[in-house]
């Protein structure tokens, strides 16, 4: 099975970076980087399971303005590859957790 989604994310590259590595630590995944993403992004296969694995691909968009504040964007693909769809949202949820910002 093969899916693919797609993000925008408000972080640099090497945030990015590091937040995935951690996440990917934290879980036990194993990681490889397979080479640069387009525009200073970055390109991870990770494996989630004997035969699935997810490529991670970001690449840097335009910087948001909002009046004076510039905001650093990213686009951020996943591409999962023989990976069942219930793996595919562990991934995800965990993803999104372990990459959510506080706000108040």
């Amino acid at each position: 099975m093969s899916v693919d989604l797609v993000k925008e994310m408000s972080l640099t590259p090497s945030e990015f970076k590091r937040q995935l590595l951690r996440l990917c630590e934290q879980f036990e995944l194993d990681t490889n980087e397979v080479g640069g993403g387009p525009e200073g992004g970055i390109a991870y296969q990770i494996k989630l399971s004997d035969y699935g694995v997810v490529c991670v691909r970001s690449s840097v968009l335009p910087p948001r303005k909002i009046a004076s504040i510039s905001l650093p964007v990213m686009k951020v693909e996943f591409s999962f590859k023989g990976v069942e769809n219930k793996s595919v949202d562990e991934f995800m949820k965990k993803f999104n957790l372990y990459f959510r910002k506080g706000g108040g």
